[in-house]
């Protein structure tokens, strides 16, 4: 559990939030045993920019995330580490590295992560982020012209009754 002292003197749980709760119901059965844990004490006085990244990082592999969820990871974490520059910390070679090593995905997959960020049609934007638009079909969709996007959404909505069950064979034979 990582924690950060505050000003009143008690301590705020930076990550491990889950932990923190499951030794809350193991001293349920055994106070003495869990009544007090290590934990990991961030003394150092860092930007805000520098504490969200470290959160970032411990909290990078505690569960899957969806493609909409790296996707926006990827973005916080890109503007993070820009920030950080401009305050003077340096991060040789590409940042594109730096982003795929703290998300904990392939370069690959942010490059169509971001291409489906920046040209997915708004309207197809909910069925990605709630999962029900696959990664590849929406990396398909995002390399169509906006008026194409438009043309596959009224055939899926006409066809199938809605646009979620879009695949990635529809696209194509479009």
């Amino acid at each position: 559990i990582r924690v950060r002292k505050q000003e009143n003197g008690r301590y705020m749980i930076v990550s491990g939030h889950r932990r923190r709760k499951a030794v809350e119901l193991l001293a349920q059965e055994n106070a003495q045993k869990w009544g007090e844990v290590p934990c990991i004490v961030e003394t150092d006085a860092v930007s805000p920019a520098l504490q969200q990244l470290r959160l970032i990082y411990a909290n990078a592999n505690t569960r899957v995330m969806t493609p909409a969820e790296y996707s926006k990871q990827v973005d916080e974490v890109t503007n993070l580490l820009y920030q950080l520059k401009a305050e003077g910390y340096e991060f040789p070679g590409r940042m594109r590295d730096h982003v795929a090593k703290a998300v904990g995905i392939s370069k690959t997959k942010i490059s169509r992560l971001n291409m489906i960020r920046e040209k997915l049609a708004d309207f197809w934007v909910p069925y990605f982020e709630d999962n029900s638009l696959a990664e590849q079909t929406a990396y398909l969709l995002a390399q169509l012209p906006r008026n194409e996007q438009d043309v596959v959404y009224e055939y899926a909505v006409a066809k199938y009754g809605q646009a979620s069950s879009i695949t990635c064979s529809v696209v194509e034979t479009y």
